[in-house]
């Protein structure tokens, strides 16, 4: 199983314990001590939370203790040796940096400590941690679990009555929440076993009431029995084990096992649903604490615990508040939105709280209140003499997270059309005219803005991951200017270079690099802030400017690189006998190809399809091939028989090196172009097929036989490349066949027309047998068929 993704592992192991009737959810617990169920770290003081509860759970231990080795050796502790750990995963969303003046010295605040500032990552970043339970180690104490202040039951009934639930009771024997009218629906205590029992079940259906489209928003309209109504049960299901054993009432299943063959499906068709559905489950449970946190409720003293009629929470008294504090009416489910657009103020503090006395959320001084507007009390907004509507659409630059509380804050115009909707065809939120202007004014793109300085220096950060990928890098290096450059990695000789990248630093620094001696290449982005959308949109046209820039600039040296290849051609000579490079491939000298005076060098120029050069290939006596520095290859190409031959000819025939291509002008005399590279055969046949629309092309591909042999990805360039070149052109491909045996015996020598000729029995004439034949089929084809230039078939020889 060690290919089997971490997700896909989690849930197969959790699909044979649903088959067992084994899974953490499906085990009752009778009420006990709180917290002594649900695994925890006792170094740390927190439990594991999300899919970690589950998994750590579903290892079967007793104790609830779970440690990294070097936290059970920091309290004297020592796992035991052949014991095997647990992998869990955790997330990190947010940096914490120290806030640092113009000079780079830390800002203290009052008490001289330095001041922090949460940044949240653009890319969260996902972790794995081996953990040992308790069992598996010596020399830890034996677990002890505190017996609460507070009673269970009425933590329960207090959780129930703070989250404002409408409850009904009957003698029915049935518990279920009804959507349309938003209620929970109970039997009456007295016909439960025990208390726990009713709280149990209690609590199960509030985990169905939480997402109301008004709380957190889930989709509960499904029907019984469906799959949908089966993942929302499993999400009520796990936050009822978590608050069970939170509060000590204990967890009772019995009622949902039904549901097993549905969660089973769910999992196999899509692992990440018990992630996901574990992450609902937390949710559930700080959604309901949170509740319990904000509101104030005093239980009769006379009422021992809810009677068993419906209850309507008391109104809630607010203490007296400072006339001039700025309270915002913010919803739950709007606060991360609010908490967005008021940002930070100077000191990196957020620019609003929450008061935990009065209940509600406030602006500090300092905080942009028009950003905040939605939020005001009425009567801390500015009186509008005409509301300010927008008479056209206007683009939003607006998030996904917050697509929910932005419509909700701007709601439905007089015609009942939304105020916000997408746009499928742009990929981008806008809003309709007659929207308010003040509803939506945060989310419109603001040319002037501020972009915020990077959480570190993201040339150090691409440095760190070109280090952990092997990377030998230097003290100029890495250099971020969008170019390519080359370093050594590790198992290089001296010299060699076998890693290389590139590094933007426009708008959202990020880069590519690949190290050829491991296979490991990766695009790199920048963690760094989170910035606001109206900077991102102020960004992306940055980043876009600086782009065009670039182009411009690479055109540039393009243009100077190919006045300084004109001028050195004009000091080569022409071949008129073969170089080392053209005698250890046995092919003839054809006109177009050059030697300098030593004639040891072999160079090719290269055109594009108007005959202008761009580059130059150079081929030393080895074998070595080089391209000229700062010029362009790609379209670029070399006719054997001239560019002006093109235009007579019955067929083109691309191949990739030039040694490829001299064997087939001689097999067939026909002109044959050099593409130089599989990588290059499409944007070639591309150019050329735009310059002679009317001539049918034929690929010549090499068979890298060797690397779809040895390579872990099995791939083959040559062929995969001409085909796809071949498509684009509504062409066909030919591909070499040598004779049996010879080409598993030694795929190297045998890839190419060149190797056909030279290193196979089969010989020149096997080459001429193998693309005379297909010559002559497609030029008498394209002699009576019109060209088509939509239907792609291709036909691979």
């Amino acid at each position: 199983m060690d290919n089997i993704p971490y997700h896909h592992k989690v849930a197969i192991k959790i699909i044979e314990q649903l088959k067992e009737g084994t899974a953490p959810w499906l085990k009752p617990w009778n009420p006990g001590t709180p917290g002594s169920q649900l695994p925890m770290n006792p170094v740390t003081g927190k439990r594991y939370k999300g899919i970690n509860t589950l998994i750590l759970m579903q290892m079967g231990h007793a104790d609830n203790r779970w440690l990294t080795y070097k936290q059970a050796q920091s309290i004297g502790a020592q796992v035991r040796k052949g014991e095997k750990g647990t992998l869990v995963q955790y997330w990190k969303f947010a940096d914490e940096k120290v806030q640092k003046d113009d000079q780079g010295n830390p800002i203290l605040n009052q008490a001289g400590e330095p001041i922090t500032l949460t940044v949240k990552l653009e890319r969260p970043q996902v972790f794995y941690a081996t953990v040992f339970n308790a069992s598996q180690m010596e020399g830890l104490s034996p677990i002890v679990h505190k017996t609460p202040e507070w009673s269970p039951l009425e933590k329960a009934e207090a959780l129930l009555t703070k989250s404002g639930a409408a409850i009904h009771h009957s003698e029915m024997d049935r518990a279920f929440y009804r959507i349309t009218s938003d209620e929970i629906h109970l039997p009456l205590k007295s016909q439960f076993d025990d208390p726990a029992r009713y709280y149990a079940t209690a609590l199960h259906e509030l985990g169905h009431w939480t997402g109301h489209e008004s709380r957190l928003k889930r989709d509960l309209a499904h029907p019984f029995g469906s799959v949908g109504y089966a993942k929302e049960e499993l999400r009520a299901e796990i936050a009822s084990l978590l608050l069970g054993d939170e509060l000590g009432i204990g967890h009772d299943p019995s009622q949902h096992t039904a549901y097993i063959k549905s969660w089973i499906k769910a999992l196999e068709d899509d692992p990440m649903e018990i992630f996901r559905a574990a992450a609902d489950a937390e949710k559930i449970t700080y959604y309901l604490h949170s509740l319990e946190q904000q509101q104030e409720h005093t239980i009769n003293p006379h009422e021992d615990l809810r009677e068993d009629n419906t209850v309507v929470s008391e109104p809630m008294v607010l203490k007296p508040t400072i006339p001039d504090t700025i309270w915002l009416n913010i919803p739950y489910h709007q606060k991360e939105t609010a908490k967005t657009l008021a940002g930070t103020l100077p000191n990196g503090e957020l620019a609003i709280a929450w008061d935990k006395e009065a209940k509600k959320w406030y602006a500090k001084e300092g905080a942009n209140l028009e950003a905040l507007h939605p939020w005001l009390e009425a009567k801390r907004q500015q009186p509008k003499i005409e509301e300010r509507c927008i008479t056209e659409k206007k683009w939003l630059a607006l998030p996904y997270e917050h697509k929910e509380s932005v419509k909700s804050i701007v709601g439905k115009l007089s015609d009942g059309t939304p105020g916000i909707a997408w746009d499928h065809a742009k990929k981008c939120w806008y809003a309709n005219p007659g929207v308010s202007l003040d509803k939506i004014q945060a989310w419109l793109p603001n040319e002037k803005m501020r972009l915020q300085k990077p959480a570190c220096d993201p040339r150090e950060e691409f440095k760190d991951a070109l280090i952990s990928a092997g990377f030998f890098v230097t003290a100029d290096h890495p250099i971020m200017n969008g170019k390519k450059h080359r370093l050594s990695v590790e198992g290089d000789k001296k010299g060699e270079t076998a890693g290389f990248y590139v590094g933007f630093l426009d708008g959202l620094p990020a880069g590519y690099f690949k190290n050829n001696r491991t296979g490991l290449e990766m695009k790199w982005r920048s963690k760094g802030y989170i910035l606001s959308e109206d900077e991102k949109a102020a960004l992306k046209a940055t980043a876009l400017e600086k782009a065009k820039h670039r182009e411009a600039e690479i055109e540039s040296l393009h243009q100077q690189t190919s006045m300084k290849l004109k001028q050195k051609l004009s000091r080569l000579q022409a071949l008129s006998t073969p170089t080392p490079y053209l005698e250890s491939k046995a092919i003839d000298v054809y006109p177009g190809v050059f030697t300098d005076k030593a004639k040891r060098t072999t160079y090719i120029p290269a055109y594009d399809q108007n005959g202008e050069i761009w580059t130059m290939q150079y081929i030393r006596e080895d074998g070595t091939k080089r391209f000229a520095k700062n010029s362009r290859k790609e379209g670029c190409c070399h006719v054997i028989g001239g560019m002006e031959s093109l235009a007579s000819a019955s067929v083109m025939i691309i191949a990739e090196g030039y040694a490829t291509a001299a064997t087939l002008k001689k097999a067939l005399d026909l002109p044959v172009v050099v593409a130089f590279d599989a990588g290059n055969l499409k944007a070639v046949a591309e150019r050329l097929n735009e310059r002679y629309p009317h001539t049918p092309i034929l690929i010549a591909a090499d068979d890298d036989k060797h690397l779809e042999l040895t390579t872990s990805k099995r791939i083959n360039p040559g062929k995969e490349k001409a085909l796809e070149a071949a498509i684009a052109v509504n062409g066909q491909m030919i591909v070499p066949v040598f004779a049996p045996g010879e080409q598993l015996d030694n795929p190297r020598q045998f890839s190419d027309f060149n190797d056909l000729a030279n290193n196979s029995r089969l010989g020149l004439e096997g080459v001429k047998r193998q693309t005379q034949g297909i010559i002559k089929e497609i030029i008498s084809k394209s002699r009576t068929t019109k060209p088509n230039r939509t239907h792609k078939h291709v036909q691979a020889l």
